[in-house]
């Protein structure tokens, strides 16, 4: 049975005294990433949401957007012929996974 990932993080609003402006407050995203328990997810996730990053409050939603989209890829196994007659013959063959939108 697969168990569905989770992203653990920190997002927090750093409210800077230069940031004349409610909009212009930074927002700091922090992964919580662990290599054995996050093994599947690491491998979705694009790169910029494995380090720290700080954006401007007006893009959040953008932000939001971007993580429900990188968690809702489908992962599909893909079978070649040639490793199905493999196992036919008793031969183990790997999985190949592929990421598709």
């Amino acid at each position: 049975m697969h168990t569905p990932a989770a992203l653990h993080f920190h997002l927090t609003v750093a409210s800077a005294a230069s940031a004349s402006s409610y909009e212009e407050n930074e927002f700091v995203y922090q992964p919580l990433l662990n290599q054995q328990r996050d093994r599947e997810l690491l491998d979705l996730l694009p790169d910029y949401l494995t380090e720290e990053i700080c954006f401007p409050r007006g893009q959040a939603a953008k932000f939001y957007c971007k993580v429900v989209d990188s968690m809702s890829k489908k992962v599909e196994i893909e079978e070649d012929e040639d490793e199905m007659e493999g196992l036919e013959d008793g031969t183990e063959v790997e999985d190949v996974t592929g990421v598709t939108e």
